[in-house]
């Protein structure tokens, strides 16, 4: 069997990976009509002058009022009046344009994760010369949602300025859309005290991971975890990033070997600088079969990734590497906590594939 190759977007089976197992699926939701007003009596859904629905185009926007903002609504019953490139264009999906102003400058995201249809969005300032055709902010795929192909934007707003955002679609695509603005604040994060470091040097463009690539690094090469007295939470402390080889987009993707001599439940709880993604692998086949136990994913810092496993005895790997393929700068912090994985703890440290092999011979 070929192995796999869990860094590389070019490695066939992740790349299945991901489209088969890595997103949950959707779940219901309880869609509501739009309640906004406009002008007073008028309310939205009404054919407007020209039999516009509010909402249909940038002079007939539907307003925001104050964040957090949280609305659904369809789509489909709009019509096509903008597209950007953000990478792809072409649509002739229908769209609907909401109006924000900002009276004091805050950063947000500007979120359609929940929506039920392949979604694009772009944000235009036009009094700072940002129109249709060069919109300020645009994202068609933010790797969330039931499939990945939802978008998200996180950008900053100014004092004063005044946005419009437009809910869209990838090719004619549209339907039921969660759309949700809030403010982000800043929160920081830190290797805490006495955590174990990983060591492993920055990426760069170019990149041989010969440190704990796992089956990704030729000959293959891991970091060994020995636990904890009691299982007692320990942290360990790792940095990744995204980086090029040749052509190929790449992740610094980092594999912590685990060995249990009997039955142990153990959980893991990643956060990180980067949208992150913890993968629980059978390490017992080696390379040649690794089967995926458990995955989880989660946005950056403050979110985190969550997992707990009942493992068998046996040789385990935790795989932590960024969910995407591209804008995660090398040398990006996370944190893994360990709980419930007995033994005495020690610092990580790469193990080489001949001293894996030698183990179990």
């Amino acid at each position: 069997m070929p192995s796999i190759h869990w860094n590389g977007c070019s490695g066939y089976l992740l790349c299945a990976v991901v489209l088969l197992i890595g997103l949950p699926a959707a779940a219901a939701t309880p869609w509501q009509a739009h309640d906004v007003a406009k002008g007073g009596d008028h309310l939205a859904g009404v054919p407007i002058a020209g039999d516009r629905l509010e909402g249909d185009t940038i002079a007939d926007a539907l307003p925001i009022a104050a964040l957090p903002f949280l609305t659904t609504g369809n789509s489909c019953v709009y019509t096509n009046d903008y597209d950007e490139f953000c990478p792809h264009g072409g649509s002739n999906s229908p769209d609907v344009v909401y109006v924000y102003e900002e009276l004091i400058g805050t950063r947000v995201t500007i979120d359609l994760c929940a929506s039920l249809y392949d979604t694009k969005v772009f944000i235009y300032d036009i009094a700072a010369g940002y129109g249709p055709g060069n919109p300020i902010a645009c994202n068609d795929d933010a790797n969330c949602g039931y499939n990945g192909y939802q978008s998200q934007v996180t950008m900053n707003l100014a004092q004063g300025h005044t946005y419009h955002i437009v809910v869209d679609g990838y090719g004619s695509d549209c339907g039921q859309y969660e759309l949700h603005v809030y403010e982000i604040i800043e929160e920081i994060l830190e290797c805490p005290a006495g955590a174990l470091l990983e060591g492993e040097p920055d990426c760069y463009d170019g990149y041989l991971d010969v440190f704990n690539g796992g089956c990704n690094s030729t000959p293959p090469v891991y970091s060994t975890l020995a636990g904890s007295a009691g299982g007692a939470p320990f942290s360990v402390c790792g940095t990744s990033g995204n980086f090029s080889l040749g052509s190929t987009a790449y992740r610094d993707t980092d594999w912590y070997e685990i060995t249990l001599a009997e039955p142990n439940t153990i959980s893991v709880a990643c956060a990180a600088q980067f949208p992150v993604a913890v993968y629980i692998l059978d390490g017992n086949q080696g390379c040649e079969d690794v089967p995926v136990l458990d995955y989880a994913n989660a946005g950056v810092f403050p979110d985190q990734a969550e997992l707990t496993y009942a493992f068998a005895a046996g040789t385990y790997w935790l795989w932590i590497g960024p969910s995407v393929f591209n804008q995660v700068p090398c040398g990006s912090l996370y944190v893994m906590t360990i709980t419930g994985y007995e033994g005495q703890p020690v610092s990580t440290q790469g193990v080489t594939w001949t001293a894996v092999k030698g183990r179990f011979r």
